[in-house]
This record gives structure tokens, C-alpha cells and sequence, in this order.
């Protein structure tokens, strides 16, 4: 059976789960690009200016915005793919992916 019939438990039979992926990978490309490309323009725009403290919190925030966006990329991938392990299921990806949250 394909992924455009299979319908998520507790749902009205006729919304496929295909249908909220799609969603969620739209919303996630979404956000991917415009977190990506609005905040290196103004992590280059702060990185500019003068080297206060209100400046400097400006780019670590921005920093941060940029890493989140990426950080989404491997997991909108999988939903590319039906929900297969793009580039989760690397191991030196997942290696490096787990060292990043170990504290």
C-alpha cells in the first residue's frame, strides 16, 4: 500500500498521513530558508556595527537562529523520503549528531 492511503489512528479516514507531512516538510523548507538567509544578512549587518554589548547579543542570537535552521535540515530530509533515514541513518552522521547534545 502506498502513503497516500494510510491514515493516522483517531483521524477522519479520508486525511492521509502523507498530507501532514507534506505540511511539516513545506513548513520546515519554509523556515529553513528564510532562518537561514534573514539571519546571515543580519548577522552581516551586526557584525558590521560597533562592538557593544547589545551588538554582540544581536549575532549570538543570530548565531543561534542560523544553527537551529540547520539543525532542521536532516530531519525535513527524512519526511523527502517517507520518513527514511536520510542522513540520520549514516552513522558518522549520527555520531556527530549525538556528540553535539552530549554534555
Amino acid at each position: 500500500s502506498s502513503g497516500l492511503t494510510t491514515v493516522t489512528p483517531g483521524l477522519p479516514p479520508f486525511v492521509p498521513v502523507n498530507f501532514f507531512d507534506n505540511i511539516f516538510l513545506a513548513l520546515s523548507r519554509v523556515c529553513f530558508v528564510l532562518g537561514t538567509v534573514g539571519n546571515s544578512i543580519a548577522l552581516k549587518y551586526f557584525s558590521s556595527q560597533r562592538m557593544d554589548i547589545p551588538h554582540r547579543l544581536y549575532i549570538w542570537i543570530n548565531v543561534t537562529d542560523i544553527v537551529t535552521s540547520v539543525l532542521m535540515l536532516p530531519m525535513s530530509l527524512s519526511y523527502i523520503k517517507r520518513r527514511a533515514p536520510v542522513l540520520l541513518g549514516n552513522v558518522a552522521v549520527c555520531q556527530v549528531w549525538g556528540s553535539c547534545g552530549a554534555s
